[in-house]
């Protein structure tokens, strides 16, 4: 049986990022997608605690930018540091190999640290992956524009176009 999720933040690199430990036994460490939380993509659909029944320790967060973690709101902030936020999110639990789960900017997040830290890895699970053309660089119209998609799709809510819009670029 699942038990309740412990909910804490990690400080470094500069930002704040929430994240939770749910169950007990291998961990299985869940990246979400973009403009996505770790509780909508990977608690409210039922994941967390079907892994924990299954006997796996979880460990989900909100990838910088997202959720109840910091949205730095220039452009280096974003991409290979959002990489290095799986291994801090490791060290800091004391996790020596995982499984690591990436759904679409997760994947990407994931696939990324695949290559840089093989070792640390049990398995690696990619889905809903591909590499978009992404901007170039940042604009307003940029911004306006993902804040006029996010709304569309109900996700204006909690999520900070900017820091998407930065994002979006690396």
């Amino acid at each position: 049986v699942a038990s309740a999720p412990a909910e804490t933040f990690l400080e470094g690199d500069g930002v704040r990022l929430h994240y939770s430990v749910s169950g007990r036994g291998t961990p299985v460490l869940l990246i979400h997608g973009y403009s996505e939380t770790a509780q909508r993509a990977w608690h409210d659909s039922g994941i967390v605690r079907a892994l924990a029944d299954a006997g796996f320790q979880t460990i989900t967060y909100d990838c910088r930018g997202h959720g109840e973690s910091s949205k730095p709101h220039t452009a280096d902030r974003y991409g290979m540091p959002m990489v290095d936020d799986v291994r801090r999110l490791l060290d800091h639990l004391g996790i020596e190999r995982t499984h690591l789960v990436g759904y679409s900017m997760g994947a990407a997040i994931a696939n990324k640290f695949r290559e840089q830290h093989p070792n640390r890895l049990r398995r690696v699970v990619l889905a809903g992956y591909g590499e978009p053309p992404l901007p170039a660089e940042f604009s307003q119209t940029l911004e306006l524009e993902v804040r006029s998609n996010l709304q569309r799709m109900g996700l204006l809510d909690g999520n900070d176009p900017k820091a998407l819009a930065l994002l979006s670029t690396r």
